[in-house]
């Protein structure tokens, strides 16, 4: 049982998305995993919200399937 757990937990491992954050054409953060993603956007969101970053629009997010 206990290598059947492992078993999933590497094949989930194997089909990770990774994420990239860019503000226009500069790739701000790349390769991230779910949990740093998560961390780095909100550090985004909080930058516009203060101003310093002068357009929200241009903040965008890419999803990277890792086979």
């Amino acid at each position: 049982m206990k290598s059947g757990v492992t078993l999933v937990f590497v094949l989930d491992m194997k089909n990770q998305e990774l994420f990239r954050i860019r503000i226009g054409t500069k790739v701000l953060h790349d390769r991230l995993t779910q949990d740093e993603y998560l961390d780095k956007i909100q550090t985004v969101a909080e930058d516009f919200y203060e101003g310093n970053l002068p357009n929200g629009t241009t903040i965008t997010t890419e999803i990277i399937s890792q086979d």
